[in-house]
């Protein structure tokens, strides 16, 4: 039999235009993110991080496909959806971020996931 995962805390819905404006306080806890732009490129990513805020600023300066197609997108990727589902407390916080972003990538098949297990 197998356990489910107990549901996130919290689920914070917002866009990475504004996730990123100097005036609105980001959220730099841990959780699971999923980055997407719907309807036209889908789900994009899917990651974990300890720092949210950290890693989504990574992700856009960085040289990896996924950096590029932001950068690249840019009026766009201030749209694109940014979801980030933060731990419930008094659990093993990296283990569950383990088994939600696997269970998520499995469900939603993200493309610049994808590009990273096809290598």
């Amino acid at each position: 039999m197998t356990t489910k995962q107990p549901w996130p805390k919290q689920i914070i819905r917002t866009t990475l235009g504004e996730f990123s404006a100097p005036a609105i306080p980001n959220y730099d806890g841990p959780g699971v993110y999923v980055i997407a732009s719907y309807p036209s490129w889908g789900c994009l990513y899917i990651g974990k991080s300890g720092y949210i805020a950290q890693r989504m600023y990574q992700h856009c300066i960085d040289k990896k496909p996924l950096g590029h197609f932001i950068r690249e997108n840019f009026v766009s990727a201030c749209g694109f959806r940014l979801d980030i589902h933060v731990p419930p407390d008094d659990i093993d916080e990296e283990e569950w971020m383990s088994k939600v972003e696997i269970a998520l990538i499995q469900y939603f098949h993200p493309q610049f996931n994808e590009m990273l297990f096809s290598n």
